[in-house]
């Protein structure tokens, strides 16, 4: 029998102990055999042989996922049988074929799990991804981070109403109202940073007003962001480069 194997993260169902998740290994012990540090409930870890686990199935009855042989979607209807690799799946609409099945079994590698993002609400912290299509002043505000004031109002476009600061309506620290946002975690990520309600990231060149190179990393001595010798001006705080030649546009070609 093919012993399993797990990388950091998978999850696994436990002989005695239900659910628990990989958080080390494999590694062998001192007498050559293979064990993983699992987490138990209540964040115990303990030591545990292979053998004890069997692998979650990818997806479960009810999934919704986008089959890539034809880009549909499907919903899960039953499975994982014949070795945990097929699922029987439903489409979701109709198949191009009229003659076409709507139920069948598909390999679950062709499967991708339809992941709806998380709905906002009023005191997020959000970031536009579209501000205002039919507005040109709108630019400004994308790629920006804010606090969502309000959703709706009766509108069926610009639905956000994004607060970037005390200023008032269209100031640059003010509001506007947004068609796209998403939800932005608390915290700013170890390889970004954030600077007037933008989030940069370091590593990542940008170009300013002039058509110059920029490009951040963290201080190693206050830990705080200033341009690398790959820039047009080395040592930079990110304040004075967007002060001076902003703004700072990301690098796309």
């Amino acid at each position: 029998m093919t012993e399993q194997t797990f990388k950091v993260g998978d999850k696994a169902t436990h002989r005695y102990h239900g659910t628990v998740e990989v958080t080390y290994g494999p590694y062998k012990d001192s007498m050559g055999e293979t064990l993983y540090m699992m987490r138990f409930s209540g964040e115990a870890e303990q030591a545990v042989s292979p053998s004890m686990l069997t692998p979650l199935p990818a997806f479960a009855v009810g999934d919704v996922v986008t089959l890539s042989t034809t880009g549909s979607r499907a919903t899960v209807e039953y499975g994982p049988f014949d070795d945990r690799d097929v699922y029987l799946v439903k489409l979701v609409e109709p198949p191009a074929d009229v003659d076409g099945a709507w139920t069948f079994t598909a390999l679950a590698h062709i499967m991708t799990k339809v992941v709806e993002p998380e709905p906002v609400k009023v005191g997020d912290r959000v970031k536009v991804l579209v501000a205002d299509p039919g507005n040109s002043l709108s630019v400004r505000f994308v790629d920006r981070v804010g606090v969502l004031d309000r959703v709706g109002a009766g509108r069926t476009s610009t639905p956000y109403l994004v607060k970037f600061g005390d200023g008032p309506h269209g100031a640059a620290d003010g509001t506007w109202y947004c068609d796209s946002v998403e939800k932005v975690g608390d915290e700013t990520s170890a390889d970004t940073f954030e600077y007037d309600g933008v989030t940069y990231e370091y590593g990542v060149r940008y170009t300013d007003n002039d058509g110059d190179p920029w490009t951040f990393k963290r201080s190693t001595v206050h830990g705080q962001p200033v341009s690398d010798n790959s820039s047009c001006f080395i040592g930079d705080s990110i304040a004075s480069a967007v002060r001076d030649y902003g703004p700072l546009t990301k690098h796309t070609a």
